[in-house]
């Protein structure tokens, strides 16, 4: 339930109350179980299992398990078993805001005033997303997501089940994997962080990847997936029989 998101813990990152401790200090080193505690105060939003709710409540859950499972930071075993394996020497999973250089700056108006959010601590979303990466290195990830390098042909299949089929918006073509969304044959992410807009796909099926990645723009729309928006549109070009442009 926690990797699918059908276990109604709210998205933490909606409550107020988070927002408000946030903005106040965007430096501030989060505790892992501080998050988990104001995502889960008021418990589920449905009863476990009968529904769909995105939330890096679940995701944060999840990292506390494989820590208490391994004995072993979660930054350390993506680094071991996800990055080195697959020689994605650009990434880091550090969770301290020390991004490799050069690195793309980030700015945001979410505190009222236009400022660069690069350094901001990563801690308020910990394996949520506070991994730094290339675009190269992404396009790896995602080649390897989609054809199951790094796991049996048993987990990988069960990690492509369309479990979620039936819940909130989700139908045979479209739905939410462990993870990640298959959409029309489109294996796709499309992660967030304030100031950037990512979004990255490959279809497995004809070999085709795809990594965007977008800054907010002080003229433009902030709240606007740019990066979404752009990929959908290519994969029109692409795969135009299974386009996402729609």
């Amino acid at each position: 339930m926690l990797l699918h998101h059908t276990s109604g813990y709210p998205h933490y990152t909606e409550i107020q109350s988070f927002l408000d401790r946030l903005w106040a200090d965007p430096f501030q080193h989060w505790a892992i179980q501080d998050l988990v505690d104001i995502g889960v105060a008021g418990g589920p939003v449905f009863t476990p299992g009968t529904g769909w709710l995105i939330s890096d409540t679940n995701t944060l859950i999840l990292q506390q398990v494989i820590e208490e499972v391994t004995g072993r930071p979660v930054g350390e075993l993506l680094r071991e078993d996800v990055f080195d394996e697959l020689g994605m020497d650009d990434s880091t999973a550090a969770f301290d805001a020390n991004w490799p250089s050069p690195v793309l700056h980030g700015y945001s108006d979410e505190r009222g005033v236009w400022e660069d959010v690069t350094n901001w601590s990563p801690t308020w979303t910990y394996a949520a997303g506070g991994v730094g990466a290339n675009q190269e290195d992404v396009r790896v990830f995602l080649d390897a997501l989609g054809d199951g390098s790094l796991l049996s042909p048993e987990l990988h299949g069960l990690q492509f089940a369309p479990s979620t089929v039936g819940l909130g918006p989700w139908t045979n073509e479209q739905y939410f994997a462990m993870g990640f969304l298959q959409l029309d044959g489109w294996v796709f992410l499309n992660p967030g962080l304030s100031g950037y807009y990512g979004a990255g796909g490959t279809f497995p099926e004809e070999d085709w990847t795809m990594v965007v990645y977008t800054t907010a723009s002080k003229a433009g729309d902030q709240s606007a997936p740019t990066a979404t928006d752009t990929f959908r549109q290519f994969t029109a070009v692409v795969t135009p029989e299974h386009s996402l442009a729609k």
